[in-house]
């Protein structure tokens, strides 16, 4: 009976220490990155970033505490209120509408809190309230597709495009540097209309451009994602011969460019961003100054000729 008790006691005292051990490693975290985030959950690319942000804020010894809005303003809305109470030591936001951005980042300038954009930026009055953006340079890597395009199409041609989401500066900068690369050009922009960055909704906006247009040459779309939406779409109307062109790099794209059903992609890497942000905050927490507030990451243009000297995004 006594070895019973003994043991009992012994059980007790362990699990007592390796909790306590638990709460000391989670107090002894160097910073507390409080994120609030447009898509974590909802789309591929998404997923991925915060799986790097969690992984190189863990290396850094940093606490990360992410919300997700799933592409939801109102619900960013309530997130970010309830962040702003939170002990955080800068915040980490990917807004999911530009206009609605800049009255949140105001909040936790006037807290004294760093902020650093992600991917999508707010509307230019609250740029005062930032310290940071980073990801890639949305409106070059779409203008770098459009004159692509307008050099290798030399007779022109019409395009559809498929966008993200409405609010959002992300795809804005998209379809302006695309818009703005074929300008004076022979290829002409017939409709362009938005998804909400969802892949089943790309594949019915691609079934309507087929229904109203039988003069289709290309097909731009904001991301892979969406691509492969569209690609749905013409496989099932037995529509052959459209130029497709997206963003993101992902593996099914890569697959696709092999099998000659995507002419391109851009790759840009969730883990690249991830990594820049870690950059950018270390630099912020040094108390050193940025040497400009757009911290963009690399990207590259994929087509047949490379696709094979690259690793996809994810």
């Amino acid at each position: 009976m006594r070895k019973c008790f003994v043991f009992i006691l012994l059980l007790f005292t362990g699990v007592f220490l390796i909790s306590c051990s638990d709460d000391h490693k989670h107090e002894t975290y160097e910073k507390t990155i409080g994120a609030c985030l447009s898509q974590t959950t909802v789309t591929p690319y998404g997923v991925h970033l915060r799986q790097s942000l969690e992984e190189l804020c863990e290396s850094q010894n940093w606490k990360f505490v992410c919300l997700d809005a799933e592409r939801d303003a109102a619900k960013q809305q309530t997130q970010a209120e309830a962040m702003a109470e939170m002990d955080i030591d800068l915040f980490l936001f990917w807004p999911t509408e530009r206009s609605a951005g800049v009255a949140i980042c105001k909040t936790f300038y006037e807290k004294g809190i760093p902020i650093v954009i992600m991917n999508g930026d707010i509307a230019e009055e609250g740029y005062p309230y930032t310290t940071a953006f980073v990801g890639p340079d949305q409106y070059m890597m779409a203008h770098d597709i459009g004159e692509y395009l307008v050099k290798t199409t030399p007779d022109g041609g019409n395009a559809v495009m498929i966008n993200g989401g409405i609010a959002s500066t992300q795809f804005l900068l998209r379809q302006q540097g695309f818009e703005d690369a074929i300008a004076g050009s022979g290829i002409k922009l017939l409709q362009v209309e938005f998804s909400e960055s969802d892949r089943a909704n790309a594949q019915n906006l691609m079934a309507n451009y087929l229904s109203l247009y039988n003069d289709i040459d290309i097909v731009y779309c904001a991301s892979d994602n969406l691509a492969l939406g569209a690609i749905k779409a013409i496989d099932a109307a037995g529509r052959e011969g459209l130029r497709i062109v997206s963003i993101d790099g992902m593996k099914e794209a890569f697959d696709y460019i092999r099998e000659g059903k995507i002419e391109l992609t851009v790759r840009q890497t969730p883990y690249d961003t991830a990594l820049k942000f870690i950059e950018t905050a270390q630099t912020i927490f040094l108390g050193k100054e940025l040497p400009e507030r757009n911290c963009f990451n690399d990207y590259v243009l994929i087509t047949a000729e490379n696709v094979d000297d690259y690793e996809p995004s994810y």
